[in-house]
């Protein structure tokens, strides 16, 4: 990272393509992996499981060697397991580094960030599709015209705009495999921003319910 709005591997000794991304020295955990396919010629880059951008590169071919005390995580050395310089030294925190000997598939990325659905609510007035924007792509669908456009819960980028319910409409996501969260008693999260302008009277105003025949989970 020579900036924090940037991204720029280093492989086989020569400078791979420069990946613009949101700024990230906000003080924040966030998920990177990065895959290098060297004999297909292409690399790419993902935060918080969801793929930033495919670039390519010259294919290589042949074996890629570390040299014994030559593999570092924090520094960037200019001589083997030394020639440390502090402007280059990384400035954060790190958990759970991992190296594969293969590239891993988007669903292997989704599951190691531990997303299997992301519904922006971005659309604009008359979409009929809530897109979800994991690799699982379990798009929803707008019943009865819920209002687009919702002024957002604050100014940024990922966050542009929400959708507003009044009685009998929602959004209805299909039934997937991966969405069978807390099966086993297992855990699970659930995540979103929520503006409340009526009063629920005492009565239920559920947010989110996953409704199989025998049985149902409700959130909120």
């Amino acid at each position: 990272f020579r900036r924090d709005n940037t991204f720029n591997p280093w492989i086989d000794q020569s400078t791979a393509s420069v990946y613009s991304i949101d700024p990230i020295s906000d003080n924040r955990w966030r998920h990177f992996v990065f895959n290098c396919d060297r004999a297909g010629g292409w690399h790419e880059l993902y935060i918080d499981g969801e793929l930033v951008e495919r670039k390519t590169m010259t294919p290589k071919s042949g074996g890629f060697n570390v040299a014994d005390g030559g593999l570092i995580i924090g520094e960037e050395q200019d001589s083997l397991g030394g020639g440390f310089i502090t402007a280059q030294s990384l400035v954060g925190a790190l958990d759970d580094f991992r190296i594969y000997g293969r590239v891993l598939s988007p669903e292997e990325v989704a599951e190691l960030h531990g997303l299997v659905g992301h519904w922006r609510f971005d659309e604009v007035a008359d979409d009929t599709v809530a897109t979800d924007e994991t690799v699982f792509a379990p798009d929803g669908e707008y019943i009865n015209t819920p209002k687009q456009g919702e002024e957002a819960a604050y100014p940024s980028p990922a966050v542009q705009t929400g959708v507003r319910c009044e009685p009998g409409q929602y959004v209805r996501i299909p039934h997937a495999d991966h969405l069978r969260v807390g099966d086993d008693n297992a855990d699970f999260s659930v995540a979103c921003w929520l503006k409340i302008n009526r009063n629920g009277g005492g009565q239920r105003r559920e947010t989110i319910k996953k409704h199989p025949v025998s049985w149902q989970r409700t959130f909120g």
